[in-house]
């Protein structure tokens, strides 16, 4: 807790938590518990399974905003659970293309409170994420989806780049499997 209090009182921006399964450590409940109490601690990431942010929620969500970078939870989350931040997450970039928009299109019908409608946006990713499950969610180690990441990201049109060593990036044959499966999911014109 002194390292985050000393940290906090040393800037004067607001700061955000994050509990998330890259670093390898979880933030415990009191830990959370005593951090949202600190004037410019103003929300946390969780980046773990939906019924840990659901607790976390519950726990300190009075208190300051707690927020998931899960896509597939999003709608659900703004609609039963009052969640208007949608942080850190890869996936509205790496989801859509200038030309097709679903999450932002779901999440502005979200917002202004045309749930059906956004259910039916919400609805056509599924092949996307059907994809990410595969590419992005579907590593032993967290760390490994990096290289997904990038991938993915510059087979769309992006600057993704290599991954720094020691991480390896996709072979040509990963690149060419990656690009299939994003074409199939209709984010790639068909080879």
């Amino acid at each position: 807790y002194r390292w985050f209090e000393h940290v906090c009182a040393s800037v004067d921006i607001g700061v955000w938590l994050f509990d998330t399964g890259y670093s390898g450590v979880s933030l415990p409940d009191g830990l959370i518990v005593r951090l949202a109490g600190i004037e410019n601690v103003c929300g946390i990431k969780v980046g773990r399974p939906h019924a840990r942010y659901l607790e976390l929620l519950d726990l300190v969500g009075d208190t300051m905003l707690v927020c998931s970078p899960h896509e597939e939870t999003w709608l659900e989350n703004m609609r039963d659970h009052g969640q208007r931040v949608y942080m850190s997450s890869a996936a509205p970039y790496l989801y859509q293309t200038p030309g097709w928009q679903p999450v932002r299109e779901y999440t502005a019908l979200a917002l202004r409170g045309d749930i059906a409608r956004a259910e039916e946006a919400a609805a056509t990713l599924r092949p996307v994420r059907e994809v990410a499950g595969r590419w992005l969610q579907g590593k032993p180690r967290q760390i490994d989806n990096i290289a997904s990441i990038k991938a993915w990201a510059g087979l769309v049109g992006m600057s993704g780049g290599a991954v720094r060593s020691p991480l390896l990036s996709h072979t040509p044959a990963e690149l060419d499997e990656l690009a299939a499966d994003l074409a199939s999911a209709g984010l790639l014109p068909a080879r």
